[in-house]
């Protein structure tokens, strides 16, 4: 945490700078015609005990004071010319952003997930920055939950980690007494400015198309075999990247809708790592090969005839250490997940293999460099070809180091974080993060294609249990000391 609030408005302005959406930030947010497309994801935060709502209020007065982005909204071009750009929303309003609610008598994790659910479900309001906060009261033990959304155009992963590192301090005092003076404010779009954003986009892609046709043609006048030799390799990268997926999806998660249902899951990062080490993988190798099984334990639960592979789908961070603060750098990657192959070694180990060679591709970026052509083809063409790309992918995961350190809000201190993203057209999304010695897993599971989602859940825990037994673990073992990860604090 930037413990001086110098630093953290420093921070803050630094992770607001973009005035406009990339082009891949364009895509999500125009792709949101369709409400299976929908980019919203919700961070379930436990807290140790409630919060004074006084100091949770001035909390984010001071949030929105030191992140100028956390108090601007969105100005779409309706010619799509030009990309969204982040305004001042002069009629900001925290009340509207801030609420609290609280469960009833014996509440637990299902009423508080069942929050949780439907505030991902729920669009967003797009006159209005993107984001809500809810205080969830009425956990047993005088505890408390915190539960964020945000959408998928402000932050990718890493850039969530970052605003966190930024809002979260190390120790309990208050942020109230810190509040920083606000940056000066973007200023609404006039028809003069819009007309001159539209024309440096036009001359800028004219610029670019000619910069790269003319370095083209002097590499290839300069260097004409390795020239070719790398178009070569980029074309048929393409070809796999851009074409069928990897494998063909499941017949048992073939529908989908627009309502999703949250389960979480808690498993030690110390275990993860041994995992890794046991079947010489990382602890994202272990975390698709858990997943991997878990599929092929639901279809046997179906009794559907489990397929030799699916297709899984997994986020591959762009991000460069000199790169800006928030936003969204990434790129999708997919491969055929190995889920007929029930030895969880030997399935991290083909897993393992797939993952560097699917990072390794030469068009890797290929979504990236279309976006700028894709984000500005109408809305209601562009999101039918998304439905189908993201339909054919079974399972999305995502897994990202949390805070290396003890992390607060509002005076109270975080003792997990779920992270449940959305589940943009796949059937499901898993989402890995690590927080306080625990790797924190969040289900989005679509209702359409995971009609037992109690099952789904379950074969996900038994997944991870088949993998963990690698170095001697299961999460059986946890029992009531470290069960108390469940029962302590959410039963």
């Amino acid at each position: 945490m930037h413990e001086d609030s110098d630093l953290a408005q420093e921070a803050g302005a630094r992770w607001s700078g973009a005035d406009a959406m990339n082009d891949m930030e364009a895509l999500m947010w125009r792709c949101e015609s369709s409400p299976r497309l929908r980019s919203g994801g919700v961070l379930m935060e436990i807290l140790d005990r409630v919060p004074n709502w006084d100091t949770f209020v001035a909390t984010h007065e001071w949030a929105v004071s030191v992140v100028p982005r956390l108090r601007e909204r969105v100005v779409d071009d309706p010619l799509l010319v030009a990309a969204p750009e982040w305004i001042h929303d002069d009629g900001f309003d925290l009340a509207y952003h801030v609420r609290r609610v609280r469960l009833p008598n014996r509440g637990g994790v299902e009423e508080l997930l069942a929050i949780a659910q439907v505030m991902a479900m729920g669009p967003f309001d797009r006159a209005r920055p993107l984001w809500e906060a809810v205080l969830v009261e009425g956990l047993p033990q005088r505890r408390a939950a915190y539960l964020l959304k945000l959408h998928h155009s402000l932050l990718d992963g890493a850039a969530l980690i970052q605003l966190f590192d930024i809002l979260h301090p190390s120790e309990p005092e208050a942020t109230a007494d810190k509040m920083s003076t606000a940056s000066e404010p973007h200023r609404p779009r006039d028809a003069p400015h819009l007309l001159e954003k539209r024309i440096d986009v036009l001359a800028g892609a004219t610029r670019g198309g000619a910069h790269a046709v003319f370095g083209i043609s002097s590499d290839l006048i300069r260097r004409p075999e390795p020239t070719l030799d790398h178009a070569v390799r980029f074309i048929r990268s393409l070809a796999r990247l851009a074409g069928p997926p990897p494998a063909s999806p499941s017949p048992l998660m073939t529908e989908r809708g627009i309502s999703r249902r949250l389960r979480k899951l808690d498993v030690p990062l110390g275990w993860m790592r041994a995992t890794g080490k046991a079947a010489n993988g990382s602890v994202n190798d272990v975390f698709l090969g858990a997943l991997t099984g878990a599929l092929r334990l639901y279809h046997e639960r179906a009794g559907v005839a489990v397929p030799d592979q699916l297709p899984i789908g997994f986020p591959v961070s762009l991000r460069k250490d000199d790169d800006p603060l928030g936003g969204n750098r990434f790129s999708g990657a997919r491969i055929a997940a190995p889920v007929g192959i029930a030895d969880p070694a030997e399935r991290i180990r083909v897993i393992r293999e797939q993952v560097l060679e699917a990072r390794e591709e030469p068009a890797l970026d290929f979504v990236a460099r279309l976006s700028p052509f894709l984000a500005r083809i109408p809305p209601g063409i562009v999101t039918r070809m998304t439905e189908r790309v993201t339909r054919s992918i079974d399972l999305q995961a995502s897994n990202f180091p949390g805070l290396a350190r003890p992390a607060y809000l509002a005076g109270a201190r975080v003792t997990r974080m779920y992270p449940f993203g959305p589940a943009p057209g796949s059937a499901a999304m898993v989402t890995m993060l690590s927080h306080d010695g625990i790797c924190c897993v969040g289900i989005t599971a679509d209702t359409g294609a995971i009609a037992d989602i109690d099952g789904f859940e379950a074969c996900v825990r038994a997944g991870f249990n088949e993998v963990l037994a690698l170095a001697g673990h299961s999460l059986e073992d946890l029992g009531e000391d470290a069960g108390a990860l469940e029962s302590a604090e959410l039963s």
